[in-house]
């Protein structure tokens, strides 16, 4: 499994500054990026993918970007298995949806 973490604001937040950032919530081990990985999209691409997603973005005034939240779970075949909005998420029910999702999946080829 793999967590992937895309940029709302390509042009400031490379993948460079977002693992940067990220260390600080591995308590400074890197080991923790095997899994987690972080990705800045073209714009249009950011645009569809938000859409998609229903992810809503824009400039604020002071030039930061103000953005909702989304996380999900994605299949290894490409469905999407669980939503969760904003923070509405704990590693618990994160870990109970994989390992369902993985039960499910099995016997499918």
């Amino acid at each position: 499994s793999r967590l992937l973490s895309v940029s709302i604001d390509p042009a400031n937040d490379k993948p460079p500054v977002l693992r940067r950032y990220g260390l600080q919530y591995l308590d400074g081990d890197p080991s923790g990026f095997f899994h987690w990985e972080f990705v800045d999209l073209t714009p249009a691409n950011l645009k569809k993918l938000a859409k998609d997603f229903g992810v809503i973005y824009r400039p604020s005034g002071d030039g930061d970007i103000v953005h909702t939240m989304l996380t999900a779970l994605i299949a290894p075949d490409g469905t999407v298995r669980q939503v969760w909005g904003g923070d509405d998420w704990n590693p618990q029910s994160v870990a109970q949806a994989v390992a369902s999702s993985a039960k499910g999946s099995r016997g499918h080829s």
